[in-house]
């Protein structure tokens, strides 16, 4: 079984009391345990990365103006325990700015990350604390306690209880097959387990397929269901087998890489609302021929292979041409798109 981490990042004048109780609530996690020194900030993010590298955590609690250096990580599930204290009276003049920019630009984070990978922030914090030290940072979702917060030792249950959630959140099923966010997200198939499955469905309620989901997988049928609104890169390179896709109606992106190197791929639908076909998406298959939807407004050079048929009405024939070379054109009767 895979070991679970968390990664507990804290001031350096911090109290262990917090860390003790969470692995005595917490005996199923390895704790990986970061010193954070304010006056250091370069040197502690290098540290910060170096970690998550090293231990790909299931978890990040931070507390204090440990926060600075752990909302940003889209990604990562994280759990930022707020002290009272602003950053301005707790470090050395010359790196006030240094918090005081990123106080500007905490809502400028990119949150795309988060919300493919179905991952989160939660700021946890109660009475006492002024509001001043808290309109720095923006969390999606916020616990707001009716008592005075001021370390992780002072919100014990509620950082266990948001531990035990993220874990129940994610499920594998008989397969072999990864969920994330309660099965609205699938990650990914578990190549040693999922070995040998040629024909898989996805459940339905699934609502975004992750980068990578069926990569070399021994599939010759996949089934997505209409709850599928995003799929994600080479989310079926390298299937060999795969024969047949039928893609959900509502799927506006078929992204690069997608089903690259499926070389027995012969028939693919494509929805009425798609949009866009990046890169590579359908290099080296066996298609011949697909019928492209009105919605189309851009395809990717290499998208399909050189020679392939690329059935088109006529409203979209001009703007083909002029975004998509080398391609056999040839015009379809409204029957084509039924």
């Amino acid at each position: 079984m895979r070991t679970k981490y968390i990664i507990y990042v804290h001031e350096q004048s911090f109290s262990h009391d917090g860390l003790k109780s969470l692995k005595e609530r917490l005996p199923d996690y390895q704790f990986v345990d970061i010193d954070i020194d304010s006056n250091a900030f370069d040197e502690m993010k290098a540290k910060m990365e170096e970690i998550l590298q090293n231990f790909n955590p299931d978890v990040i609690i931070s507390e204090g103006l440990a926060a600075f250096f752990v909302h940003p990580l889209c990604g990562y599930n994280r759990i930022c325990v707020n002290a009272r204290i602003h950053p301005s009276l707790r470090c050395d003049k010359t790196h006030v700015k240094k918090y005081r920019d990123m106080e500007r630009t905490q809502l400028a984070y990119d949150r795309s990350q988060d919300l493919d990978d179905g991952t989160y922030c939660w700021g946890v914090f109660g009475m006492g604390v002024e509001r001043r030290d808290f309109a720095m940072m923006y969390y999606p979702n916020i616990m707001n306690l009716p008592r005075e917060v001021k370390s992780v030792a002072d919100v014990i249950d509620e950082c266990v209880e948001l531990v035990q959630m993220i874990a129940e959140s994610n499920k594998i099923d008989e397969y072999g097959v990864h969920f994330s966010e309660y099965g609205r997200v699938l990650v990914k198939a578990d190549y040693a387990l999922f070995r040998g499955i040629e024909k898989y469905d996805v459940p339905d309620g699934v609502v975004a397929i992750s980068d990578d989901a069926f990569y070399e997988t021994d599939l010759k049928t996949i089934s997505i269901p209409e709850s599928v609104t995003y799929i994600g890169k080479c989310a079926f390179r390298d299937c060999q087998q795969l024969e047949e896709v039928v893609l959900p109606s509502r799927l506006s992106t078929i992204h690069a890489g997608c089903f690259l190197n499926c070389i027995s791929l012969k028939r693919v639908v494509l929805p009425a609302a798609l949009t866009m076909i990046k890169t590579k998406a359908f290099r080296n298959t066996s298609l011949e021929s697909v019928a492209i939807p009105d919605s189309i407004t851009t395809i990717d050079a290499k998208a399909f292979d050189e020679g392939i048929k690329l059935i088109v009405s006529v409203s979209k024939l001009s703007e083909l041409l002029q975004n998509s070379l080398n391609y056999k054109l040839s015009f379809a009767d409204d029957d084509d798109f039924e």
